[in-house]
């Protein structure tokens, strides 16, 4: 999440401010260098050929692409996906390093359970922006209030993900 600062700062910082107004002028602080020691840091640890390809296209989108677009791309495109391979995995007991046609087969079983209540969030979705305009005095932006919400789910989904993964790595 350092690339938007490093590429975008002065539109990363107006999200900033949209969900904490006191925040302030825009740090000083060296993003470039810091997303070039994570970088590094991350594709040296992790030395696969499908991690600098997906690090190569994270670093694309977050370049071409304005901060809230990236960083909503990132956690549709990547992160969702992600968890999704996980959980399939978890459902059937599939080893991580499986070859991917052991676990296509729970992944569809999870995409199709997870249809009802996606289009459902769907169809609420229609409803989130009439709603939050008429819940707040003309001028005043919702999209801060709703960024503090998503980062408010943030700790309650870390520690569901670290409690899976307990659950999983205890032998049996």
């Amino acid at each position: 999440m350092l690339a938007p600062f490093a590429f975008h700062l002065t539109e990363t910082w107006e999200v900033i401010l949209l969900m904490a107004p006191q925040a302030g002028p825009q740090p000083a602080l060296p993003f470039f260098h810091l997303l070039i020691f994570a970088l590094l840091f991350n594709l040296l640890s992790q030395f696969t050929a499908r991690n600098w390809i997906e690090t190569g296209l994270l670093i694309l989108l977050f370049f071409f692409c304005p901060p809230l677009l990236s960083v909503g791309t990132y956690f549709v495109a990547f992160h969702a996906w992600r968890h999704l391979l996980r959980l399939a995995s978890l459902r059937k007991q599939i080893p991580a390093t499986a070859a991917p046609y052991l676990w296509i087969h729970s992944l569809l079983q999870l995409l199709l359970l997870s249809i009802p209540l996606t289009l459902a969030s769907l169809a609420f979705l229609r409803w989130i922006p009439p709603f939050l305009a008429s819940s707040f005095p003309s001028g005043q932006n919702w999209v801060g209030p709703y960024l503090i919400l998503l980062a408010v789910l943030t700790l309650p989904h870390a520690i569901l993900v670290a409690w899976m993964d307990k659950e999983t790595l205890r032998p049996k």
